[in-house]
């Protein structure tokens, strides 16, 4: 009982249920209670002890059903499209017992029946709850429950079929094939094995649910994070964007848990030891070291142009996600003119926002020196110890001159430049690429292609600033 309470406490885990250790202790005390005869009473004293918000409350409902019910193989609304034929009538043809009325002997393979596998039998009586069983205890044989990620689903579906041993239903399948008038029979045997694989790939695919994707998304999360950020399609910029702020949401956790141990425990013993001259020396007031706290000033400035702006797209949606830690944030986009676009994003939300910049900004041909140029003119009065520069571009800049002196004027008075391109190294100084002849000036330079990467950049970024 406590292993099926620890193994529902992952499921629920799967789906976002927040479960303490202490709350999975609580519903293994209300199972031993409650038990397990009254379904529903079960599912709403657990739904006590483990489910805490609305939201909560829905996705174990899910779960619960998921969970605990045990579905037989469905019959009625396959029977005709894969069983055809009546099972008498075609197990008379291998040779078994007729009209002895279905299907409990044929399916458990009394003495003297056709040469037929137990599958075999199983699946031409119909004996749906008998299969359902069959699987289930193939799945638990084979570790079913250790799949973890969407390629697994097809490996686990041959596993189970094997263990379940679909090479009897070929064999049958073999030997009547060149027996006169069994034609009917192969037929319906091939059906049967048909359905048996349907089935247990749906059974697979519901475990995959319960123990792997609750929300079906995780699919889609996974490929987000390793596909190449210049190949993505619009159509999945909406998924994209909310796997961004769920990144970023808990990047900001992580850091805020930092920054307050950062600030705990810092004793101040000389005034410690004078507040309590009066207790003779007992540290009855302690005194702490008072941290000043220098809001970072962060600049973005975005190549838009072409295909770089779709990383410029997720890294504008990732700073504007991390404003709680980053408070002072300037954003600017370019291409052949820079333009700051900082307003856009305080009167539209983000997306919206976004839409509007690569829209205005992103249609003229790239020079970095011109738009660097710009944007010493405009701020190099307000950059200064406390100031990091964000600059996300490819480096290619069309066979202008690059004038790599003008970043120079902009590192030297800020506390670091940090350059992020989603070309890989060795395309570095390939045709009208200039970014070898920029990196000098630069704190670090990383490429930066997918949302992995945007992620690893994002949490250095949050730990270089406070």
């Amino acid at each position: 009982m406590d292993r099926t309470v620890v193994n529902f406490v992952k499921a629920l885990r799967n789906a976002e249920v927040r479960v303490s250790p202490a709350e999975t202790l609580d519903a293994m005390e209300v199972m031993r209670l409650v038990g397990m005869r009254d379904r529903e009473i079960l599912k709403h004293s657990l739904c006590l002890a483990l489910a805490k918000t609305p939201e909560e409350k829905a996705r174990f409902d899910v779960c619960f059903e998921r969970f605990f019910t045990f579905a037989p193989f469905e019959g009625q609304r396959t029977k005709k499209r894969y069983f055809q034929g009546d099972p008498e009538t075609l197990m008379g043809m291998a040779g078994g017992p007729r009209g002895m009325g279905l299907p409990r002997d044929v399916s458990m393979g009394a003495e003297g029946d056709a040469p037929l596998s137990d599958l075999s039998r199983l699946l031409l009586a119909r004996d749906f709850l008998q299969l359902s069983l069959r699987v289930a205890q193939a799945a638990q044989r084979v570790g079913l429950d250790s799949m973890r990620t969407l390629r697994d689903r097809s490996t686990f579906v041959l596993e189970i079929l094997r263990a379940v041993g679909v090479h009897e239903i070929d064999a049958d399948i073999d030997r009547f094939s060149s027996q006169e008038g069994a034609a009917a029979l192969v037929t319906a045997l091939r059906q049967a094995r048909a359905y048996l694989t349907r089935q247990v790939r749906e059974y697979v695919e519901t475990q995959y649910l319960l123990h792997v994707d609750a929300t079906g998304k995780r699919a889609i999360v996974e490929a987000a994070l390793e596909a190449h950020l210049t190949h993505v399609q619009p159509a999945y910029f909406e998924d994209i964007g909310k796997v961004v702020e769920r990144i970023a949401q808990r990047l900001l956790a992580q850091h805020k848990r930092r920054r307050k141990r950062a600030r705990r425990g810092l004793l101040d013993t000389r005034h410690t030891l004078r507040r309590n001259l009066a207790y003779e020396g007992v540290p009855f007031d302690l005194r702490w070291r008072k941290i000043k706290v220098q809001k970072p000033k962060v600049f973005a400035l975005c190549d838009v142009s072409g295909s770089v702006a779709r990383v410029a797209r997720f890294l504008l949606l990732f700073l504007y996600n991390l404003t709680e830690l980053l408070p002072d944030i300037r954003a600017f986009a370019f291409s052949n003119e820079l333009g700051e676009v900082t307003s856009t994003f305080e009167r539209l939300p983000v997306e919206e926002a976004i839409e509007e910049a690569l829209f205005t900004w992103g249609k003229g041909t790239t020079d970095y020196a011109r738009s660097f140029h710009q944007f010493r003119s405009e701020c190099i009065h307000e950059i200064d110890n406390r100031s990091t520069v964000i600059i996300l571009g490819d480096g290619r800049n069309n066979y202008f001159d690059p004038r790599p002196e003008i970043l120079r004027d902009i590192s030297k008075r800020a506390k670091q430049v940090l350059w992020l391109t989603p070309e890989p190294r060795e395309e570095w100084d390939t045709g009208d690429a200039e970014m070898r002849k920029f990196v000098p000036y630069c704190f670090r330079t990383d490429v930066c292609s997918t949302l992995r990467d945007l992620e690893r950049f994002a949490d250095r970024l949050l730990l270089s600033t406070r």
